[in-house]
């Protein structure tokens, strides 16, 4: 076979490289296979509840088993204000009507009595008042209210009356009462009585 009309003399031809045939302008990288990561997956981070901050402990509460009652027994003494003083007994029934009150019947006997000369006789006194109770579960509760009070000063009568004083609760079960009641006497010289009171008593 004879060289190319156009070739120059003395060059050598060369055939020229065929194209490839698997070249295609849509041709992508296959993708990389995913690596494992060195980074912990995340945690769901869990929802704060109220009163689960670090540190914060529950108050004390003087509440028992019987809430929303109040049922109390006790005793202690009355000091009748120039008067002589006497051994009583005290009850309290009373019912929560609320997160931070109470109402409450306040029973008390009083070993003792007086006679019109202010004389001490073995006669008792009876008492009954109701009361509204502020914050009745608490370590301090204040207490207010009115009621009645019979034979004091054996008269024999059933007089008027307002008291008025703190529920120390000191454990769970057991509170200190420290109170003032004024009795309006009709029948006696001055008429009034006033008198301070101390019980101790055992909430069930």
């Amino acid at each position: 076979m004879g060289q190319p009309a156009n070739t120059k003399p003395g060059s050598t031809w060369q055939k020229a490289s065929p194209l490839p045939t698997n070249s295609s302008p849509a041709w992508q990288p296959a993708p990389a296979a995913e690596q494992p990561s060195d980074q912990p997956a995340a945690q769901p981070t869990p929802a704060v509840q109220l009163g689960d901050q670090p540190g914060e402990q529950p108050k004390p509460s003087a509440q028992t088993s019987l809430a929303p009652w109040i049922v109390g027994l006790g005793g202690g003494v009355r000091i009748g204000i120039g008067e002589p003083t006497f051994g009583m007994v005290y009850g309290r029934v009373g019912r929560e009507i609320g997160k931070d009150t109470a109402i409450s019947l306040r029973p008390a006997y009083v070993f003792g009595n007086v006679n019109s000369d202010g004389s001490s006789n073995n006669q008792g006194a009876f008492q009954m008042p109701l009361t509204l109770d502020l914050y009745p579960n608490s370590p301090v509760s204040p207490y207010a209210g009115v009621g009645v009070a019979t034979n004091t000063d054996s008269n024999g009568n059933a007089d008027a009356m307002i008291t008025a004083g703190l529920d120390i609760n000191l454990v769970k079960h057991l509170s200190l009462s420290l109170g003032l009641n004024y009795i309006f006497e009709g029948s006696d010289q001055d008429n009034r009585d006033v008198e301070a009171f101390t019980v101790l008593y055992y909430r069930f």
